[in-house]
């Protein structure tokens, strides 16, 4: 359980505040003249998906991101805002955390800065850089930024990051949007890990937990 002590809470983006996926692959559809559904995306991995290199993805999600197509395609999940606002008046610290790359944390911050109209509402942020463009540069695993804002309650919608995290002691909220999100599915989770498909049930969630402390 997490201590009315512990308010420090991580939050992912893509996926969690926001679908990504579904726009992605409007544009690299075009992009590339394919014809790839959302719900084949099975893994998060993508280059293992469409059977192509690291680097050429990254490329085509740096971007979309950059484009004005990723702007027209994008928009938080229902109650998503509203309850971070609610998380945030109620006295927990909000971390956003993501993997995306540094090249593009700028338009992550104006993302969200356009939403939620205020920054306030998260007390910092963590770009993990993972599948950089530049190799020299380095990759930031998320439980770093746990451990750099010592936060033990993480929301992400990947299995592989909640099974990592679980294992490595955090307590970990699985965003399952509606109940459809691919690439997380599971038929048994640790009990460190809660599966929720709404912001909703991210909410009523966290209360519990904190009252359970």
């Amino acid at each position: 359980a997490i201590t009315k002590e512990e308010m420090e809470k991580l939050v992912d983006m893509d996926e969690v505040i926001m679908p990504f996926i579904p726009g992605y692959l409007d544009f690299r559809n075009q992009r590339r003249n394919t014809k790839w559904p959302p719900q084949k995306i099975t893994n998060y991995h993508l280059s293992q998906i469409f059977g192509s290199r690291d680097e050429d993805e990254t490329i085509d999600v740096v971007d979309y991101e950059k484009s004005d197509w990723y702007w027209q395609c994008t928009k938080p999940f229902p109650s998503a805002i509203e309850t971070v606002k609610k998380l945030f008046k109620d006295g927990f610290n909000l971390f956003r955390n993501t993997s995306r790359q540094w090249e593009i944390s700028r338009v992550a911050i104006a993302f969200l800065k356009a939403h939620f109209k205020s920054l306030k509402y998260f007390s910092d942020f963590g770009f993990g850089n993972r599948y950089p463009l530049n190799n020299n540069e380095s990759h930031i695993l998320k439980i770093e930024y746990c451990d750099r804002f010592s936060a033990d309650l993480h929301i992400d919608d990947s299995l592989s990051e909640a099974l990592f995290l679980a294992r490595h002691g955090r307590t970990v909220i699985l965003f399952d949007y509606q109940g459809k999100t691919a690439w997380n599915q599971c038929d048994v989770l640790p009990p460190n890990i809660i599966r929720v498909k709404s912001w909703p049930e991210v909410y009523q969630t966290i209360k519990r937990l904190t009252a359970e402390g």
